[in-house]
């Protein structure tokens, strides 16, 4: 039987050139993430992750972000 996780994290930043005149670069980020993780057998997970900024950040951080792995444990 197979079990599955959701984890989401949000991150939110400061900036890092809060003295710049270029606003993207001056306030804040905003990003959202959700995940899967299926366990396909004892020693075998798939992991499904996404992130998304926020559109004030554009510059910030990215826009979308994947990630695939599959884990298998020795």
């Amino acid at each position: 039987m197979a079990a599955l996780a959701v984890p989401i994290q949000l991150d939110i930043h400061s900036s890092a050139y809060g003295a710049s005149r270029v606003s993207p670069f001056s306030g804040a980020s905003i990003m959202l993430g959700m995940s899967d993780a299926l366990r396909l057998d004892e020693r075998t997970t798939l992991e499904i992750a996404v992130t998304e900024d926020d559109s004030s950040s554009r510059f910030a951080t990215p826009d979308i972000g994947l990630h695939v792995a599959l884990c298998r444990m020795l």
